[in-house]
């Protein structure tokens, strides 16, 4: 219940930070060059919250090349990991975005802090060895939409897994 109660309080908080940035008064251009966006994604026992922001580096025709810097947090219910699996907690991302039409490819490296679970333990889930950090290779591959201000993303990834994601471009 109490990881329960961090996952939604954790949610809430980027959808207030998202409500927050889409009444800020962006500059009206038909080339819209920024862009900020949450998402959410879930697989199995794992979820995660992310939070990224996005600039347009080069556009030509139906293509164009984005920088993104993404944070996130990783979250389980804790439970069916081997021992020795990771468990991350969070990471800092950075990486290019590929668009072509509606299609879009991410590419990039994160920071990550992950666990290593041990086997279970007691009742309240799997004990952890260590606190390790590591830079690992991330990706993602989806569909994008974009229409005035409104960015809505839906894919699979690398930290990102089956994710769902909605914010502004400016």
């Amino acid at each position: 219940m109490k990881n329960l109660k961090h996952i939604l309080k954790k949610f809430a908080l980027l959808n207030l930070f998202g409500l927050l940035c889409i009444n800020l008064n962006a500059q009206e251009n038909s080339n819209k060059q920024n862009s900020v966006f949450i998402s959410y994604g879930s697989i199995i026992n794992s979820s995660q919250v992310s939070i990224a922001y996005e600039r347009l580096i080069l556009k030509k025709d139906n293509f164009s090349t984005k920088i993104k810097a993404t944070y996130g947090e990783f979250l389980t219910n804790n439970a069916d990991y081997e021992q020795g699996a990771r468990v991350y907690e969070n990471w800092v991302g950075i990486g290019g975005v590929q668009l072509l039409g509606p299609f879009e490819l991410n590419l990039g490296v994160a920071y990550a802090k992950y666990n290593l679970a041990s086997g279970f333990g007691n009742s309240s889930g799997i004990e952890r060895l260590g606190n390790p950090k590591d830079f690992i290779f991330n990706g993602s591959f989806g569909l994008r939409y974009e229409k005035n201000n409104l960015l809505a993303r839906v894919g699979l990834g690398n930290f990102e897994l089956v994710y769902l994601g909605i914010g502004m471009s400016f």
